[in-house]
């Protein structure tokens, strides 16, 4: 089939940024044909051939092939028509030559498929000593080359685009590639080729010489050479971009009557004497069966199968890493501190670590505490300190305020305490008060009574810790005491709230609440949402960044098979993800009903689903793998901190409560807590936590196939 440029132009960027690729380029490529496009790297060959393939859209001018646009259904191009070798290698570094040609070939739904592979792997030196049973990611760069030229040629069409396509192959192997090249030319094959060895397009049939977006020249290399009486096409083309050259966007090179060669403008019509003359409405009434969404199922389905299949270490890991993150999660977060650097300042006995006083029962009766006949023995502070947990406490002693004070302020501690000199005696006239209930006590006894604790005030946790932990300390000693005093009166007294330690910062205050389980069930829907994401859009951005969607495109794969099939395979690792959390939720919660389980899975895959969907959407935004990462990251994040799961959704202001409501997981993070720690399906808003998921689902597919159909696999 014969391709036409009429005057094509073709500009990539905007504004200030838009450059010219091709600047009114006409050429004829005659059905049957080899030609050969020449030209230094960034002269737009690159750019020809994406016209070619539907690619790219001219600014101006027109492109025919067959007299049909590319792009059209019945041409076959992109599709079963032409077969594309890029620049890149663009072939699945996973599979052998064998599966891949085998996988393009059911693609193509190649009869004899067998026969017709094991005759390209023939030509392209691809069977010998098990080569073709070798994965290509173990191969060589030009062993490589020739397995993309084979996924071009196996399904024998009737247009071939290669570009470079013997660029790292040894000379040998070149010449039979060109030799084949040929055979398929006089068999009715059109070829077009790009090339940086101007030596081979001596064996094509036209010759196309490309500099800065324009044709200098094109005709038969032989007849070239002859005109100019050189012997190397490279001498002719270093002529052509030394000499001063006219351009337009309508004429071809002419050359003045006297020199050395003339050469006649092309007509749009003209053919080489060697070329087979077919009908163009002969090529245009020929059907063409392109590859439909059910066609292509099979062989895709298959294939990332088997890419699963060859990522087995990968893969488990990605399965089991919801459950490594949730044993992190409830062994790091809820879990009570332990090791806290406390400081003690003790003014009312400084050698308290060396030696204690006994402690002795001198009260016998309530009446002698009444009566205050009755002393708590000396150096009470001690005592309390003893009392304190030591695998939650690390005491260090100090012998004045400022030195404890700087200990925090250096980091060195987490706080300190301090007990006044009178602690001792100012605690035996606040016990009797507390006692007799008709009395109060006095500022006067408070102010002796009281355990001074000074902490870092920003880390909240660390002062409730600090203050729960004295407070217990404070009670197990009069606890202790009381019990030993047979004084149940005083042990009621003292571990009622009346005795609470003074501390210097009463604007902080300790809920004591389980965040294993207030947040396990929302971490889990946010994981199970984020992981699929992840994984997903990282396996789609492979396959882009590897031109692998480019060639499937070239195929005329549809996309929504393309997507569709890849989040299908995906499920596999998710269900694995989806089972082993479910069963971590009947290890923390045994209570926990088979229906409420299942339906719990349920939301889970749906929040899975939405994951994947919106990994899809994302790799269709971005056109690398760092765009990934940072809109990847653009969305954990703020999904992790306005979902609710660190601290209630109330608290926010009313903007980002609207934004929190609007993100699929807010509302399934509230619901999942709901269901596990009540047992129930029966809550309010559920019907949020399924619909939700569910639109930002189709909402990310659709949005996905919108942005493909646009702007293209950039």
């Amino acid at each position: 089939m014969d391709i036409v440029f009429d005057n094509v132009c073709l500009s990539y960027g905007r504004g200030k940024k838009r450059f010219s690729a091709l600047k009114g380029v006409s050429l004829n490529v005659d059905q049957g044909t080899i030609y050969g496009l020449v030209g230094p790297s960034g002269s737009g060959k690159t750019s020809i051939l994406s016209c070619c393939l539907d690619l790219q859209q001219p600014d101006s001018g027109s492109v025919r092939i067959a007299g049909q646009n590319p792009g059209d259904k019945h041409l076959g191009i992109p599709g079963p028509t032409v077969g594309y070798m890029p620049q890149e290698l663009s072939v699945h570094a996973f599979f052998n030559p064998r599966e891949i040609l085998h996988y393009y070939g059911k693609i193509f739904n190649v009869q004899d498929l067998e026969q017709r592979v094991t005759t390209v792997l023939e030509l392209l030196d691809l069977n010998q000593n098990g080569l073709d049973k070798r994965q290509i990611g173990f191969m060589s760069g030009g062993q490589k080359r020739r397995v993309s030229l084979a996924c071009a040629m196996v399904h024998n069409p009737r247009l071939l685009i290669l570009d470079e396509p013997t660029v790292g192959v040894d000379p040998l192997l070149r010449r039979a590639i060109w030799t084949e090249l040929n055979v398929l030319a006089s068999s009715g094959t059109t070829v077009l080729i790009t090339t940086h060895y101007l030596q081979e397009v001596a064996s094509a049939s036209k010759v196309g010489f490309l500099r800065d977006g324009r044709i200098l020249l094109e005709d038969d290399p032989t007849q070239l050479m002859a005109q100019r009486h050189e012997t190397s096409l490279e001498k002719i083309f270093l002529d052509l971009c030394l000499d001063e050259i006219p351009h337009s966007s309508s004429e071809r090179l002419s050359i003045e009557s006297g020199s050395a060669f003339e050469l006649e403008p092309l007509s749009h019509g003209s053919t080489l004497a060697s070329s087979k003359e077919i009908e163009p409405s002969e090529e245009r009434n020929e059907p063409v069966a392109n590859p439909s969404f059910r066609s292509v199922l099979n062989p895709l389905i298959l294939k990332n199968m088997k890419i699963l299949q060859r990522h087995t270490v990968l893969l488990s890991f990605q399965a089991i890493l919801p459950l490594l993150t949730y044993l992190m999660f409830l062994v790091c977060i809820g879990r009570p501190l332990h090791g806290l650097d406390l400081g003690i300042v003790n003014e009312e006995s400084a050698c308290c670590p060396q030696q204690r006083t006994n402690l002795t029962c001198l009260a016998m009766s309530l009446q002698m505490v009444l009566r205050r006949e009755f002393t708590l023995g000396e150096d009470v502070s001690c005592h309390v300190i003893d009392n304190l947990d030591p695998h939650i406490f690390s005491l260090k002693y100090f012998k004045s305020f400022e030195e404890a004070k700087e200990s925090v302020v250096l980091g060195q501690t987490h706080g300190f305490v301090r007990f006044p000199s009178d602690f001792s005696v100012g605690l035996e006239q606040r016990i009797a008060t507390l006692v007799d209930t008709d009395n109060t006590l006095e500022d006067d006894i408070l102010s002796h009574t009281r355990m001074f604790v000074h902490t870092d005030a920003s880390n909240v946790k660390v002062f409730a810790s600090l203050r729960e932990n004295l407070l217990f300390g404070l009670q197990k000693f009069f606890i202790q005491y009381g019990e030993s005093c047979h004084l149940e009166q005083l042990v009621k007294t003292i571990t009622s709230p009346g005795i609470a330690i003074h501390s210097l910062n009463p604007e902080f205050r300790h809920q004591d609440y389980d965040l294993s389980e207030l947040m396990f069930p929302g971490m889990m829907t946010l994981l199970l949402n984020l992981l699929p994401m992840a994984l997903t859009a990282d396996q789609l951005m492979t396959d882009k960044e590897a031109g692998l969607l480019l060639r499937d495109f070239v195929c005329r794969v549809p996309f929504s098979a393309v997507i569709f099939t890849q989040l299908f395979c995906q499920l596999v690792v998710v269900m694995v993800q989806l089972v082993s959390s479910l069963i971590l939720v009947l290890v923390l919660f045994p209570t926990t009903s088979i229906g409420v389980l299942v339906f719990a899975g349920f939301l889970l895959f749906l929040q899975a689903c939405c994951g994947m969907a919106m990994g899809v959407f994302i790799c269709s935004l971005c056109s690398s793998r760092d765009q990934v990462i940072q809109v990847g990251m653009a969305v954990v994040m703020p999904a992790f901190i306005v979902s609710g799961i660190l601290w209630p959704r109330s608290t926010m202001p009313e903007v980002l409560q609207v934004i929190s409501a609007m993100i699929p997981t807010t509302f399934a993070c509230d619901i999942m807590k709901n269901i596990i720690l009540n047992n129930t399906i029966f809550v309010n808003g559920l019907w949020k936590a399924i619909l939700l998921p569910t639109a930002g689902s189709a909402i990310f597919f659709f949005g996905c196939l919108f942005m493909v159909s646009r702007v293209g696999l950039k």
